[in-house]
């Protein structure tokens, strides 16, 4: 009977401990989301204040250099092989998951890769700078909580030398 008795004062214990762990990881989760959105904030504020540093007719030059320009169009070019499609469709603002998983890889390489901004990047592929810098975050954390993305990855990683 005792111990039955200290079984279930276990239970209950880890119980009450399964639950302030779950009410950690929200207060956690939401003070992350603030964060977030001051960074994105912040990173607006910026691109307004370059924006306005920057003469207009300036604006439109691309300083990219052909050899960085080269490397991007290798890393579309693998992935899409990887993954069996084109490298256009990498590009296209289709939201299709068989499209969606490899753009998301090709930016997340392209930033490893080349260091490219990502303002730079989003030119690339004519989206907006926080869709490039959340497809890099997804990836970050794909790559660790799934082995495949590591896996994928690695072996498009490993094509490109």
């Amino acid at each position: 009977m005792r111990t039955f008795v200290a079984l279930r004062k276990e239970k209950i214990y880890l119980g009450n401990l399964a639950e302030e762990v779950s009410q950690l990881r929200s207060q956690f989760d939401l003070k992350w989301e603030k964060q977030t959105q001051l960074l994105e904030a912040i990173n607006l504020k910026l691109l307004n204040v370059t924006n306005l540093a920057v003469p207009p007719d300036l604006r439109s030059i691309d300083f990219r250099n052909d050899q960085v320009d080269t490397k991007v169009n290798s890393i579309l070019r693998v992935v899409a092989k990887y993954y069996g499609i084109q490298a256009r469709d990498l590009k296209e603002s289709t939201r299709r998951k068989s499209i969606v998983l490899p753009r998301q890889i090709a930016i997340f390489l392209i930033r490893k890769q080349t260091g490219l901004s990502f303002m730079e990047i989003a030119q690339v592929f004519e989206k907006d700078h926080t869709t490039i810098i959340y497809a890099c975050r997804k990836v970050e954390k794909a790559a660790r909580d799934k082995l495949e993305i590591r896996k994928a990855i690695e072996n498009i990683s490993g094509c490109m030398g």
